[in-house]
């Protein structure tokens, strides 16, 4: 609360509002303002419901939907720690916010059939890992299972198993 007073020359001070009774009052939670749940799901929340994380804005918000649709979906509130420009400090200040509805499943890319473009727009693809993906289907006709894909040498196994969803 803020109280002025009036100090005079001679030192002595009154105050401006005297008579009147001050009243305090707190801002309303920005949550509870524009009606947003207590949890959000990752993959289906809009910018508006992001927005109402805290540190999360409007250019933010936007990057966290364009990653997941990269993404095909978010799969783990984690993989939100890969979006450019959200700090770690402002993650674990919502992160408890989030989830990820049980049984989601992002969509896939029908990696047979994928062109170069459409395997690199995906954040885990890399030149190299889609290079080697499109020659394997050339000399193999197909990649049928997550095991296949892990036979060609220019993946280790972790990288494998992040793109495997």
């Amino acid at each position: 609360m803020l109280k002025v007073k009036i100090v005079r020359p001679n030192g002595s001070a009154r105050s401006k509002y005297a008579g009147f009774q001050s009243k305090q009052f707190t801002m309303p939670d920005k949550k509870q303002s524009i009606g947003l749940p207590d949890v959000l799901d990752l993959n289906t929340a809009d910018s508006t419901s992001l927005e109402g994380l805290p540190g999360i804005g409007e250019k933010l918000s936007a990057l966290i939907i364009k990653y997941r649709e990269r993404l095909g979906g978010y799969i783990s509130v984690d993989q939100l720690k890969e979006v450019y420009g959200l700090t770690d400090s402002n993650f674990l200040k919502f992160r408890n916010s989030l989830k990820i509805e049980n049984g989601y499943k992002p969509i896939k890319i029908q990696i047979n059939k994928a062109t170069y473009q459409e395997l690199r727009r995906h954040p885990y693809i890399s030149h190299l890992f889609a290079k080697s993906v499109l020659a394997y289907i050339k000399m193999h006709e197909s990649i049928n299972s997550i095991e296949e894909l892990s036979k060609i040498g220019s993946l280790d196994e972790h990288q494998v198993k992040k793109i495997a969803p």
